[in-house]
């Protein structure tokens, strides 16, 4: 035998004890590196476990849906009683009078519908120029509603005026701003009656045909009571150069004004002429305090009535000035220092008015006086521009002397 088949023969004996160890461990329990020659026997199936079984199918009778409501209508004997009649739009019965607003409302008494138009004053017929109408209203007259209120507001009393003018005029009113004016042609008329409407306390440039009656109705949004109110009414010429009050500056002292017939005249300021009228003819272009001072002296011709009423606010109207005012404005003044008027060297007498911040006659006061005062000594509680109003109570001829000082 050679050395080879010696050596395959040896290497047999060796392998032999290797094949039938079914441990599959080495020597000192290790694993066998290499890989595995067995292969791995499968789990046998449990004997002990039976098929899972199914749900057996609901032997009860399947469920019933909901019957449909088999009970009548419990009402249908007995309808609601707002459902029997019909509705009737708004016109079976025709509105009384003006129905500006309520075209398709129901008929009722309320707010929209005119009633009677009681307690019409005649002014007559009406000439050229301007005058205050003075009033008091009648809380139990409320049978017409202005076309251009506020259909929700609360309903007020109202005050009716008829006139007429001889010739064509153009007519302005002028009150508080709480006032409306509407001018009719028929004071309980229709739509077509009305001319012009404005809630605001103005009416600018309205012509008037003449020989024609004209309704002027007037409403107050606020506390109405026994005393009385006042707006002021100008009729002018629609042929003239100029409306009543406008005013232009021709020089540094000298200003031309259109009259009450809507013809310039030339006056002279007693200050001098700055944004087209005399310097303190009105809030737009007041006469500064400087140094402590400011004074007027001289005739109040070329001066013009543009507040005539003032309201302080909110609150009533005042009393009626149909005389020329002059503006004086104080500035930057401050707590506890004091405002002193004095109009004691002439004949003219005044009514006093201090504003601050705001000027004009519907402003708050910070102080109103009474009419005839001369003299006022007030003193400043917050810091701010103090307006001073000096207002004639009848049309100035004569001259003013008009002192103002702040300390």
């Amino acid at each position: 035998m050679t050395w080879r088949l010696s050596t395959l023969l040896i290497a047999l004996l060796l392998s032999a004890p290797l094949a039938c160890d079914d441990k599959n461990e080495a020597p000192n329990n290790k694993p066998i590196p290499g890989a595995d020659a067995g292969r791995d026997v499968k789990d046998a199936p449990d004997a002990t476990d039976t098929p899972d079984t199914k749900d057996d199918p609901d032997a009860s009778p399947g469920d019933t849906k909901d019957e449909g409501d088999t009970k009548p209508d419990l009402d249908a004997g007995n309808p609601d009683d707002a459902d029997t009649a019909p509705f009737e739009p708004d016109g079976a019965s025709g509105d009384a009078g003006f129905t500006p607003f309520d075209t398709s409302r129901p008929d009722t008494s309320g707010p929209g519908v005119s009633g009677s138009c009681d307690d019409i004053e005649d002014l007559g017929e009406l000439d050229f120029g301007v005058d205050i109408v003075s009033f008091v209203y009648n809380a139990d007259n409320d049978g017409v509603r202005t076309s251009c209120r506020d259909f929700s507001a609360p309903t007020t009393p109202d005050k009716i005026f008829k006139f007429t003018v001889k010739e064509r005029s153009v007519l302005a009113l002028q009150g508080n701003s709480n006032l409306t004016f509407e001018l009719r042609t028929d004071p309980c008329g229709d739509e077509a009656s009305v001319l012009t409407c404005n809630p605001n306390g103005r009416i600018r440039g309205q012509n008037i045909r003449s020989n024609t009656p004209v309704y002027l109705i007037v409403e107050f949004d606020g506390t109405i009571d026994d005393s009385e109110m006042n707006f002021q009414m100008s009729v002018s010429s629609p042929f003239a150069d100029c409306q009543p009050g406008q005013s232009e500056c021709i020089s540094a002292s000298e200003v031309k004004i259109c009259n009450t017939v809507g013809t310039y005249e030339t006056q002279t300021c007693p200050t001098s002429c700055s944004s087209e009228a005399c310097m303190g003819d009105s809030c737009a272009n007041p006469i500064p305090v400087t140094n402590g001072s400011a004074s007027l002296a001289g005739p109040l011709t070329a001066f013009g009535n543009k507040m005539s009423t003032h309201t302080c606010g909110t609150g009533p109207i005042g009393q009626a000035n149909s005389g020329q005012e002059v503006v004086f404005i104080a500035e930057n003044l401050q707590p506890n220092q004091t405002i002193t008027v004095d109009t004691n060297a002439d004949s003219v007498a005044n009514t006093i008015i201090i504003q601050r911040d705001i000027c004009g006659q519907n402003a708050a006061c910070e102080y109103s006086g009474i009419s005839g005062e001369e003299s006022v000594t007030y003193q400043v509680t917050q810091a701010g521009n103090y307006y001073i109003i000096i207002d004639s109570n009848d049309p100035v001829t004569d001259s003013a002397n008009y002192n103002v000082n702040i300390n």
